[in-house]
C-alpha cells in the first residue's frame, strides 16, 4: 500500500508542478533542485522528477522529507502548504 500511496502522490506532484505552481515558483524550484543532492530522484538529475518525489515524501512522510532534503521541504511547505506540514 505504501508504494501505491507514494506513486499516487508522485503523480499528483507532477500536476502540482505544472498546474498549481506559477512560473516564478518553478524557476525557484529549478534553482533549488540544481544545487540539491537529488536524494529522492530515481530518474537522474531532472528537477521535475525531483519535485514529484519530494512532493510525495512531503505528503506521505513529511519528517523524512524534512531530514533528507530540508531546503526542498521548506520550499514545498512554504510555497504550497501555507507554512504547514502534516504533524504540525
Amino acid at each position: 500500500m505504501e508504494e501505491f500511496t507514494n506513486t499516487l502522490y508522485h503523480e499528483v506532484g507532477h500536476s502540482v508542478y505544472q498546474l498549481a505552481m506559477d512560473e516564478g515558483q518553478r524557476q525557484r524550484w529549478y534553482g533549488l533542485a540544481m544545487t540539491a543532492e537529488l536524494l529522492f530522484n530515481e530518474a537522474g538529475a531532472d528537477p521535475v522528477e525531483h519535485f514529484a518525489e519530494c512532493y510525495a515524501k512531503f505528503v506521505v512522510h513529511p519528517r523524512v522529507c524534512e531530514r533528507a532534503t530540508p531546503a526542498e521541504f521548506e520550499f514545498i511547505r512554504d510555497e504550497l502548504f501555507d507554512g504547514m506540514a502534516r504533524g504540525d
